[in-house]
């Protein structure tokens, strides 16, 4: 492989100005792992390598790169795809979001299809001893009552999503689509955060999974947007976290696997298969759901909880219960996708930076 240089970025709208200029192919690859990069994404463009590490996209560090190895990243690949599979032949594996040209799995009427294997509805985890009810609205997030026990995540597009459902099903604010905002609208949702801000209402933005869960554990806050294996994870500390059921709505979102042509062509068509049936089975949806509290994406998961005999009838109750809430929250008519890519992507990023300096 030719030696080439690798940037680093921690700016999600640092892909997303690439996105409007040119064409992505989203893949699975592998890349050198004495690189020590703590990262979710990678973008590759001929020998460039764009990866989130620094704090601001224009403070960027340099390192070469001679060969493929062994660590697994989300990655998108600009340029040509066959180039790609001639430089990443070996590291190159399955795709999430691709160039229609690279993939192999297509319906009936010729649409691109892809397999899902986890989804789930973003919301609200609370310390129900501390409080002494449980919550099913987003204003307590923001309620002068939790002034100083309430936190936020470091992170512009589930903030500023979830903060626009809020504004939007209370009437405070006239947002037709909060997943993808007009300026005026992302104006009018980062002045009310930023207000929040002001008046000390958040004890912290949290900036990583483990940050946001000791807050919870601890007490340091009671209340807090965040992913539901968090909530789980500072519940597991002795803490009665709950994960709430929204009257507004939620974050939805889901992820998929995608066959490449590359894939095709170096024959693992079958070991696809055998990893997509994995993913599709119970025996996957139980433990997805049982450690991270993701939804499972196959039918049949209740009679196959509740058939296990090695399963306690605690753990059948809890994990029923959570089936149960997650089909309350899926139910809510204000859950809003997360979007990635919004239209006004820059307006997005110049207010979410005036939020951080407030």
């Amino acid at each position: 492989m030719t030696s080439g240089k690798i940037l680093f970025s921690n700016s999600e709208f640092f892909f997303q100005k690439i996105l409007k200029e040119k064409k992505l192919i989203f893949l699975m690859c592998l890349i050198k792992k004495d690189l020590n990069v703590s990262t979710k994404m990678a973008v590759f463009e001929k020998n460039v390598v764009h990866v989130e590490y620094e704090e601001h996209e224009d403070q960027v560090a340099h390192m070469e790169y001679e060969d493929h190895g062994d660590r697994l990243l989300e990655a998108a690949f600009l340029g040509d795809l066959n180039e790609v599979e001639e430089n990443f032949d070996q590291g190159v594996i399955l795709s999430m979001f691709t160039d229609p040209e690279s993939i192999e799995i297509r319906n009936e009427e010729g649409d691109i299809v892809g397999v899902p294997y986890l989804s789930n509805t973003d919301s609200l985890a609370y310390n129900k001893t501390k409080i002494g009810e449980d919550i099913n609205t987003w204003e307590a997030l923001f309620d002068s009552q939790f002034k100083g026990y309430s936190s936020i995540q470091n992170s512009l597009g589930p903030t500023f999503t979830i903060t626009a459902i809020y504004l939007k099903q209370s009437n405070k604010q006239d947002i037709k689509n909060p997943s993808n905002m007009t300026k005026d609208e992302i104006k009018g949702v980062c002045e009310f955060l930023i207000k929040m801000k002001k008046r000390g209402q958040f004890k912290k933005i949290w900036e990583s999974f483990n940050e946001g869960v000791e807050l919870l554990a601890n007490g340091e806050v009671l209340v807090s947007s965040c992913w539901e294996p968090m909530s789980i994870s500072a519940q597991t500390k002795g803490t009665d976290i709950k994960y709430g059921v929204m009257k507004e709505g939620h974050l939805s979102w889901n992820n998929i696997w995608m066959f490449t042509k590359g894939g095709k062509k170096r024959g693992q068509q079958k070991n696809f298969n055998k990893l997509m049936d994995l993913y599709l089975s119970p025996w996957f949806g139980i433990r997805l759901l049982d450690k991270y509290g993701f939804t499972p994406q196959m039918t049949g998961i209740k009679k196959y909880i509740n058939d296990l005999d090695n399963l306690d009838v605690v753990k059948k109750q809890v994990l029923t219960e959570r089936l149960v809430d997650k089909q309350k929250r899926i139910s809510i008519k204000g859950n809003s996708w997360q979007n990635l890519y919004p239209k006004e992507i820059l307006t997005y990023e110049d207010w979410w930076q005036k939020f951080l300096a407030a």
